[in-house]
């Protein structure tokens, strides 16, 4: 839908037909960018988050951290951007599934910075036997935490509502922001 959008919006320009678009029509143009969980940064010598063949396998803990570094994207009109957690399941248990995130953002020449957590109420999960169901939890991000040239943030497990105590496995990581 917002690809028909802009192109139409582009044929208006084309033909020298002047189009108004307002602050509400601007926001529904936006990007993602995916991660592949392996591309993320965890510690080689961790045993909480360790590498598995469909992405990152990680422990009921929030002991250790996974961290993505990239360049702010060139077309990033500014304001809340989205963080997205794809995740599968390991076991038929019960429970909920809760990440946080620690979202910040640098430019050359600064010194890194620890920053609040960030959260949303947990997912209610329930997986089944043999392969896991496939879950999303998405954590939206102020626009005044990503202010700077590039922007990281640290991943972690068992926020506040967490109850499913057994493993998941990280399949990947997208950011999703507002383009200009």
């Amino acid at each position: 839908m917002a690809g028909r959008k802009m192109l139409f919006a582009a044929l208006w320009v084309l033909c020298g037909l002047s189009l108004h678009i307002n602050a509400a029509d601007a926001q529904q143009f936006r990007r993602t960018i995916s991660i592949p969980a392996h591309a993320l940064s965890i510690s080689p010598s961790g045993t909480i988050i360790t590498p598995n063949s469909l992405g990152l396998q990680w422990q009921h803990n929030f002991r250790q951290v996974a961290r993505f570094f990239i360049q702010s994207p060139p077309d990033y009109a500014g304001g809340d951007v989205t963080l997205s957690i794809f995740f599968q399941t390991t076991s038929a248990t019960l429970g909920i599934v809760d990440f946080f995130i620690r979202p910040n953002s640098f430019n050359s020449g600064e010194g890194f910075r620890d920053i609040d957590s960030l959260s949303t109420s947990g997912l209610s999960v329930a997986g089944r036997e043999g392969s896991g169901t496939l879950y999303e939890q998405r954590i939206p991000i102020p626009a005044d935490r990503l202010t700077g040239n590039w922007w990281t943030s640290g991943i972690q497990r068992e926020g506040s509502d967490s109850t499913y105590t057994d493993d998941v496995i990280v399949l990947s990581v997208a950011l999703e922001y507002p383009v200009n």
